[in-house]
């Protein structure tokens, strides 16, 4: 009831106390006896204090004091009963209002706190955060029911224990226990990150609760699970990883590629000038065995820089659709004399496999180098499995493997059961020159070699190793649609055929073009020299008649060789192009594959190469990869 009710109640009972004061007097003045005691009467007017002689009331007592006695004390006794109820039902009204009014306030109030209560319940119940209050003493006074799902300990088990209590491991205890009494004694806030038992990360902010004396009674911690945070962070890590990785092996790739093409000059001229001076020597004579042997070390040296352009993804290939099934097979007898009697060779080949489109000499070396390493790290044998299949790759598993792109692909998986590798030794492992074995068993370049030969193909390469548990290395290769076709055999011998064409030859490593220019002219060319681009166009001008032939060189300073090609058929349209080089450029090449229509010697080579391939360029014959023979075959006399 509202206060103004109250106060229109009060006025209607003084009114009606006033009016039944009237009508007592009326009732009484009309029917009264004249024998009233007066006695019995007489202290009324002492009972009600009228106060002084001039007011209204003292005034009607005088003007009736011929009254009869009796009738005038009971008009006056009744009237003062009026005006005494009138007042007691005002007071009352007014107490009934308070007490009203105080009601309303309290009723108010308790559904004001309610409603804080309810809001408070569904910000902290329905919170994804875990709300906690604790006391001094880490006890605790209230946690939201959230902390089941992160802890696996329901809500009520929590109220007036500790952390010790509740059974989480004494580091977390400890550490709990330290940011809580740092709180309490510093009076900050403090933030802790901590790892549960459950493999949940938690981020928990902690702040003290002060008293009305600014003392610290309690504690309040809001905790949020990070764990996807973590793992992102884990991840970005990998991916950060992996790419300063990339940019390693980029960086090595280029330098390997610079020495290659440097030890590929100073080789050709090696090789060459022994092949030279073998044809000029008798086979039983002293000198041509020392010369020999010189050749044998320059071999060995070819294999090396091979190795190296393979890791740079600079060496020349020819990709071709491939069966790896085939190629496996084919391979298999000498994959199990290589790993020895001891290491258990298993075979098992995918179903329907895909053809790929690779290098078939580089991923018969793939093999190779796997088997080796895998015998290496099985010294007291064990078992190798080669494994292939058709795998299709989506974008979930790409964005962890940020390599590969999707799409369907052969998987060539390798795997040994031998000593297993660590953590640090997989971070270096197809770094060139890194290696685990002892000092003379290895160069470091096999899986160098396998990583440059698997990106130059477009795959991508996964090692999953643990110390003690063997190796896994997985070669992913783009599937094709096509069906893979057999290579066909090699033509016989090289042979070593004479012309009396006009050769250019423009090579600005003096050795290197020394050989030539020996090696063609033995044969009845007639030879042009220029050690540069501008020195060539030069005699090309200045030459009476046809220039049949332009062997160039395709790194040189001021005009590669793709250039000076270019221009001298302005002026000799007749002249054929032969184009040589320590490795391949993209000036003639994509991604290794030379372009179509041009022909490519590959240093080092031998007079015998360089021999076939001029006759047959010169008699208009296919375009012919000679650095398929180059240091492959032995041609000494």
């Amino acid at each position: 009831m509202k206060f103004s009710h109250c106060s229109l109640v009060m006025v209607v009972l003084i009114i009606l106390s006033v009016a039944f004061g009237v009508l007592a007097e009326e009732t009484i003045s009309s029917s009264a006896p004249e024998t009233a005691d007066q006695e019995l009467l007489q202290p009324l007017p002492s009972i009600i204090d009228l106060g002084d002689q001039n007011t209204p009331a003292r005034r009607h007592h005088a003007e009736n004091q011929n009254k009869p006695a009796s009738a005038d004390a009971q008009v006056i006794c009744w009237r003062q009963i009026g005006l005494l109820l009138a007042a007691i039902f005002a007071l009352s009204a007014l107490v009934a209002g308070w007490i009203f009014h105080l009601h309303r306030r309290i009723t108010e109030a308790n559904r004001n706190l309610r409603e804080r209560e309810e809001t408070f319940r569904a910000l902290s119940e329905g919170s994804q955060d875990v709300i906690m209050r604790l006391d001094r003493q880490g006890r605790y006074l209230y946690i939201n029911p959230i902390v089941e799902k992160q802890t696996g300990i329901p809500a009520p088990e929590f109220i007036g224990k500790t952390f010790e209590e509740l059974g989480f491991p004494a580091d977390l205890c400890a550490l709990w226990e330290r940011t809580l009494r740092e709180v309490v004694t510093a009076k900050a806030v403090r933030r802790v990150e901590f790892r549960l038992r459950t493999g949940v990360w938690i981020d928990c902010l902690v702040r003290p609760e002060f008293d009305p004396a600014g003392e610290v009674k309690a504690v309040i911690a809001a905790a949020r699970d990070i764990t996807e945070r973590k793992q992102a962070e884990k991840e970005r890590a990998r991916l950060e990883g992996q790419l300063l990785q990339a940019m390693k092996m980029e960086a090595v790739g280029r330098l390997a590629g610079g020495v290659a093409h440097d030890f590929n000059n100073l080789l050709t001229s090696i090789i060459g000038n022994v092949q030279l001076a073998l044809l000029d020597l008798h086979p039983g004579e002293p000198l041509a065995g020392t010369i020999g042997e010189i050749g044998k070390a320059a071999d060995s040296a070819v294999s090396l820089t091979r190795q190296l352009l393979g890791f740079s993804r600079k060496q020349h290939i020819e990709p071709r659709v491939l069966d790896l099934n085939e190629l496996i097979a084919n391979l298999e007898k000498i994959l199990i004399r290589l790993i020895g009697e001891d290491v258990a060779l298993r075979v098992i080949p995918g179903k329907k496999l895909g053809a790929v489109k690779a290098d078939q000499g580089q991923f018969e070396q793939i093999l190779v180098n796997l088997a080796i390493n895998a015998r290496d790290a099985m010294p007291e044998g064990g078992r190798l499995l080669i494994e292939t299949a058709n795998i299709d790759l989506d974008e979930e598993y790409c964005r962890r493997h940020t390599q590969l792109q999707p799409g369907k692909y052969v998987v060539l998986a390798v795997s040994d059961s031998g000593q297993g590798m660590s953590e640090e030794v997989k971070r270096h492992l197809f770094e060139p020159f890194f290696t685990t074995k002892p000092i003379g068993q290895g160069t470091g370049l096999g899986l160098a070699t396998i990583y440059g030969a698997v990106m130059q193909a477009g795959g991508a390469i996964e090692v999953y190793s643990e110390v003690g548990d063997g190796t896994t290395f997985k070669i992913y290769l783009p599937r094709l649609g096509e069906e893979a076709k057999r290579k066909e055999t090699e033509a016989g011998a090289l042979n070593m055929a004479a012309g009396k064409e006009a050769v250019l030859i423009v090579e600005d490593e003096e050795l290197v073009r020394g050989l030539a220019i020996k090696a063609l002219s033995r044969l009845g060319y007639r030879v042009l020299q220029a050690a540069d681009g501008q020195q060539a166009l030069a005699m090309a001008e200045h030459h009476e008649g046809r220039i049949d032939l332009l062997l160039t060189d395709v790194v040189m300073p001021g005009m590669n060789g793709k250039q000076l090609a270019e221009r001298l058929r302005r002026t000799h349209p007749e002249t054929k192009v032969i184009f040589t080089s320590g490795y391949t450029e993209n000036t003639i090449t994509h991604q290794g594959v030379i372009e179509p229509g041009l022909h490519f010697i590959g240093k080092p080579y031998t007079p015998q190469v360089l021999a076939k391939i001029v006759h047959e360029v010169l008699l208009d014959g296919k375009a012919t990869d000679s650095s398929a023979y180059a240091g492959k075959e032995n041609y000494r006399n």
